[in-house]
């Protein structure tokens, strides 16, 4: 009895909902904390990932609630298994966050869990969410959202390509080939190419439809090295970028910003972090050496930098964190590509 009374007497600070999203089923746990940094559970329970169950979640959350305390929603984007609950949140004006797997992942590991089930993941994203300062998710525009599945329908394409390229080149070396086997794999890939100018066709149709966002492009496209289907995956995965309120943060949503390694007098290499969206870093790989030997300012950045690397390869990422640098600049400003612009400035 006590303990209960102390419970009552003390602060809450902030209420999460903590969800673990499945294809089926839904896991929930919802806690709150308090001034003594206690973390205290309020109830669990699993609902099917169904919309009509979603009216049974938000009235279980009233009934538990604390009035007046922030309350928060918490998941991981798994797949896409979550976005029609983040979605129907959303549009009930909860504060929705969605955290990366990843950083999920991490904090588990902090928690020395010694088991893994659904139950145990929603409680630690309510964890999570009470212990850390949560992002408020926003739903893309229709436009933006659109555009994504378009070019993530275009990155699964070329992969595949590249998969059966690969095969084919096997086949190719191999002891006495199969001709029909060749054969089939060559009318694969010709398949997978008219797949892919039809998606590419389409991405320009809907770029095309959307006259200010198409200007825009031009004018970004206007970078040696970059094209409209880079600058169209970019957009799409940072919702235009309309995420960002500075360079430093869109640097590490593409996990292009700097890992350091040094402790004492020990300094390792450094690396990128890796820590982000992996559509964008693939995107900008190709155009960052088309841009260092065709583009005459990064051209001269990349040779700078490549002169100081035993590697030359590992100076194509500033190149390329240089050219998302210059996209984002760019579309904020409205403006076109000016070569020597930075010399003529010293100037």
């Amino acid at each position: 009895m006590k303990k209960k009374r102390n419970l009552v007497e003390s602060k809450i600070f902030k209420q999460v909902v903590g969800i673990d999203v499945s294809m089926d089923k839904i896991d929930i746990v919802m806690c709150y904390i308090n001034n003594e940094q206690e973390i205290i559970t309020q109830f669990s329970t699993i609902i099917d990932n169904k919309l009509k169950a979603f009216n049974k979640l938000t009235s279980m959350v009233e009934k538990y609630r604390i009035k007046e305390v922030p309350l928060w929603y918490n998941m991981e984007a798994t797949g896409v298994y979550y976005e029609e609950l983040a979605y129907y949140l959303s549009g009930k004006e909860c504060q929705v966050s969605v955290i990366l797997p990843n950083k999920g992942k991490q904090y588990c590991k902090s928690l020395n869990q010694k088991g893994k089930t659904d139950k145990m993941d929603a409680k630690m994203l309510a964890r999570y969410g009470c212990e850390r300062k949560l992002e408020c998710w926003k739903e893309p525009s229709p436009f933006t959202r659109q555009l994504r599945e378009l070019t993530r329908e275009r990155i699964t394409l070329v992969q595949e390509r590249t998969r059966v390229k690969c095969q084919l080149h096997a086949k190719d070396h191999s002891f006495e080939p199969s001709p029909q086997t060749i054969g089939r794999k060559n009318k694969f890939i010709e398949f997978i190419n008219n797949q892919i100018d039809e998606v590419e066709a389409q991405i320009e149709a809907l770029l095309k439809s959307n006259g200010e966002v198409y200007q825009k492009i031009v004018k970004i496209n206007s970078i040696k090295g970059l094209g409209i289907i880079t600058i169209a995956t970019i957009l799409a995965e940072t919702d235009g970028f309309s995420r960002f309120e500075n360079i430093r943060q869109l640097v590490s949503f593409t996990g292009l910003d700097i890992k350091m390694n040094e402790s004492g007098r020990f300094k390792g290499k450094t690396t990128i972090s890796r820590k982000g969206n992996s559509f964008i870093r693939s995107a900008l790989y190709m155009p960052a050496i088309s841009a260092a030997t065709n583009n005459p300012d990064l051209k001269i950045y990349y040779q700078r930098i490549s002169s100081r690397k035993k590697v030359k390869k590992m100076a194509v990422i500033p190149v390329a964190r240089k050219l998302l640098i210059l996209i984002y600049t760019l579309w904020k400003k409205d403006t076109e590509y000016i070569v020597g612009y930075q010399s003529a400035k010293a100037a």
